[in-house]
């Protein structure tokens, strides 16, 4: 009997907020391992964004303390395709799962890179897991060669992997509380400290910052009369909402995640704030680039401001929040 089942409608809801290689974390800390506070490991993230002019215009902090965890409790690996097969079978004997950016077929039938999660391998049969808004399968089998032919290979023709295996994560956390999640993830796993008023990682005074979204504002305005004239190219339709909104929202979800039992109303108001932007820039967003217009142009620049400048607020208050936690 195939060991293939899809996600409940809950995992899928869970599941969707997330970028590609997010959503694959959500699946080995949550789906598979049971750790239900996953959301809460984007605590840093509020800090801000780097600016990128690639598919992704906002990208994690420099500081991004859930990069540091799958470190601390992974591996990267670059191998040739031949030695890869071993490395795979050496690594999972020894309890480890693996990630990497794979070639996915598109409905049309061309080829894109999105990262996948290596669940297990059984003999010649690999199974794995990518998930999406209309992908449920999980733990799909291929065999060994077709895994092999969708990694994409480096300028010096070898595959790149991931290893993580964070057992002593989840035994340490497997009676966390959602009120020490300051204490035990931001102060303990991401090694961040609060003291003398101030938010410190690495000896580094740490505050919010929205600079990237003065990037990516300045740069579709300088977008716009190549937009109307030739229509939004499929880079510009990621950057314009998608990978906005799966940038923002985990953030979000995090933080109503840790607020559930507090009394923040501030920090609540300013997440309701920031959901309201986001559907008016995927609205004004989806008009325009199904008819060009000058003024769907100028309403969705003016909701790209206006998420600038309420998702500042929502920073500023997190952080208040979190520098409140001083022990004095």
């Amino acid at each position: 009997m195939s060991d293939i089942r899809e996600l409940s409608d809950y995992e899928q809801s869970e599941s969707l907020p997330f970028v590609c290689y997010d959503r694959s974390m959500f699946h080995y800390f949550q789906r598979i391992n049971k750790f239900n506070f996953f959301k809460v490991l984007f605590i840093d993230r509020y800090l801000g964004f780097q600016y990128s002019d690639g598919n992704e215009p906002l990208l994690p902090y420099n500081y991004n303390g859930f990069d540091k965890l799958k470190a601390n409790y992974g591996v990267d690996i670059e191998s040739t395709v031949e030695e890869l097969s071993g490395i795979l079978t050496e690594r999972f004997s020894n309890g480890y799962m693996a990630y990497a950016m794979l070639k996915t077929v598109h409905k049309d039938g061309s080829f894109y890179n999105t990262n996948t999660l290596i669940e297990d391998i059984k003999g010649d049969i690999v199974y794995i897991t990518k998930t999406n808004e209309t992908m449920r399968k999980v733990y799909t089998p291929i065999t060994i060669n077709e895994l092999l032919d969708r990694f994409p290979l480096t300028e010096e023709g070898k595959v790149s992997l991931s290893f993580i295996k964070a057992d002593q994560f989840f035994e340490k956390h497997q009676n966390l509380k959602i009120e020490n999640v300051l204490k035990n993830i931001l102060i303990g796993e991401y090694q961040y400290e609060i003291k003398h008023g101030n938010l410190y990682r690495d000896k580094k005074v740490m505050v919010p910052n929205c600079n990237a979204f003065q990037k990516l504002i300045g740069y579709f305005e300088n977008e716009e009369p190549q937009i109307l004239e030739n229509g939004i190219n499929k880079k510009n339709q990621l950057r314009m909402y998608k990978h906005i909104a799966n940038k923002i929202n985990p953030i979000l979800n995090c933080w109503e995640m840790i607020i559930e039992f507090d009394d923040d109303d501030i920090i609540r108001e300013s997440i309701t704030n920031v959901r309201n932007d986001l559907k008016s820039l995927f609205k004004w967003f989806s008009l325009l680039n199904s008819k060009l217009n000058k003024a769907f142009y100028k309403n969705y620049m003016v909701s790209l401001i206006k998420l600038s400048e309420d998702y500042s607020v929502f920073q500023n208050s997190v952080h208040s929040y979190v520098l409140s936690k001083e022990k004095k």
